[in-house]
């Protein structure tokens, strides 16, 4: 009996080891996956410095004229749209963005995925081996503890990696309104959390951006307004709604924020 509940009770040790060593690898594999976006951006941000200078470099020895063929325009896409709604109308504005880059960022961030669905974080599994380019931005929200890198796009890969820069809205660091969306699921579930007066910070190249949060607002998924436009520093959030909706949500849940404050890093 004795020798019974001795082999029944290593057995289950054994059990426990081999699911502790699981959970340990998966947790470290999701840790390395966001570590190496971060990385990403900070590499993007050197090569932006070096190129920086040599454009100063070269400029110092040109005239007028000729320094003005490195000026650069928008390039902000137009026309695009995320699921259900449509940003048609929604003209970018990146006038004023610079490349100049900032100091390196920290790239220790470690993703909470308490909220997330068992299907969005296998979802999430399967890019971290895809090169999806640097992010844009750094997108931080400290009331619900969220850090997550700003990709270029919304198609389905990209958001299950990160969130996304609605296309036809302005660029991080432009003039404008900056869309950005993510899966309620992931990311963005932590917003049903946030609330009017929070701080939402953006962090480019060049640029650390502070946003106060205006107003939290739910629209029909064919609303179009709230993307379009606008001549004063807006950022709008976009996930859908409600947030825990078994099957395609009806709805879309808006963070309205208006910018605060800005500084030159």
């Amino acid at each position: 009996m004795v020798n019974r509940l001795l082999v029944i009770q290593r057995l289950f040790l054994g059990v426990g080891t081999v699911l502790l060593i699981v959970w340990g690898t998966a947790h470290a594999h999701r840790y390395l996956g966001m570590k190496s976006d971060l990385a990403a951006f900070e590499a993007a941000q050197q090569a932006m410095s070096e190129q920086r200078l040599r454009l100063a470099a070269a400029n110092t020895s040109q005239t007028p004229a000729e320094s003005s063929a490195y000026d650069s325009g928008s390039d902000a896409d137009e026309g695009a749209e995320i699921p259900s709604i449509d940003v048609s109308n929604a003209l970018a504005d990146s006038e004023g963005v610079d490349d100049m880059p900032p100091p390196p960022v920290p790239t220790d961030i470690e993703p909470d995925y308490s909220l997330w669905s068992p299907t969005r974080v296998t979802d999430y599994e399967d890019t971290l081996a895809m090169d999806l380019g640097a992010p844009q931005a750094l997108l931080n929200i400290p009331s619900i503890g969220l850090k997550v890198p700003v990709l270029e796009g919304i198609d389905e890969i990209t958001l299950n990696r990160a969130v996304g820069r609605i296309p036809g809205t302005a660029r991080p660091g432009g003039l404008g309104n900056v869309g950005i969306s993510g899966h309620r699921d992931g990311f963005f579930r932590g917003l049903k959390d946030i609330g009017p007066g929070d701080d939402i910070e953006i962090v480019t190249w060049r640029e650390r951006m502070h946003y106060e949060v205006q107003e939290i607002i739910i629209v029909d998924k064919h609303e179009v307004d709230v993307l379009k436009a606008d001549d004063e520093g807006l950022l709008t959030l976009v996930t859908c709604y409600p947030f825990y909706y078994v099957g395609h949500a009806p709805k879309r849940y808006i963070v309205r924020a208006k910018l605060a404050d800005s500084e030159i890093i």
